[in-house]
This record gives structure tokens, sequence and C-alpha cells, in this order.
């Protein structure tokens, strides 16, 4: 999977957001998703973003 995050980094404040979600499907199990991204300040011109991703088909 390919994602493109639309927001830059900041090297001033820490970010995290997060989103976790449930699915059902008619005659089937639970589903489940959830997503994660975090900006980390390194310096004081430097930070680092991650993101990833699950989901679980029911």
């Amino acid at each position: 999977m390919l994602k493109f995050i639309t927001w830059l980094p900041a090297p001033t404040e820490v970010t995290v957001r997060g989103r976790a979600g449930i699915e059902t499907v008619k005659g089937g199990d639970l589903g489940y998703c959830g997503n994660l991204a975090a900006n980390l300040p390194i310096t004081d011109t430097l930070a680092f973003c991650a993101s990833g991703a699950y989901r679980k088909t029911g």
C-alpha cells in the first residue's frame, strides 16, 4: 500500500493522530482497522514523520 501524507514535518511540536474503526458484514466476521501518524522533532530544524495502518477484514 502506498500512502501520501499531506502535512509537513514540524520541528517545533510533537503531533500524534490516530483513527480506529470496526465493521461487520452480513454472514461474516467482525473486521477492524486502525491508522496512526506521528511527527517527532529531532532538532530545531529537523523532524521525523511516520504513519502506519492495519486492517483485518471479516
